[in-house]
């Protein structure tokens, strides 16, 4: 994927943040770009589902089973 020169601030899905934390292989060579370019130059934005979810989502899911409750 290939970002204007022009950005400096760029909204990401919940998505594309995870296929880059996990490592997904049908992703990863997609993703990896728009991050090494978020290293460089852009500024990420992310919704607060996106950041619960990376905060929360692998310990909510290893640990609880359907119909579950905290």
């Amino acid at each position: 994927m290939m970002l204007s020169s022009g950005v400096s601030r760029l909204f990401l899905d919940t998505a594309p943040v995870i296929y880059f934390v996990e490592r997904n292989p049908q992703f990863v060579d997609l993703v990896d770009p728009i991050f090494d370019r978020l290293e460089a130059d852009i500024t990420a934005v992310v919704s607060a589902i996106t950041r619960c979810k990376l905060i929360l989502g692998t310990p909510l899911q290893t640990s609880l089973r359907f119909g579950e409750r905290l």
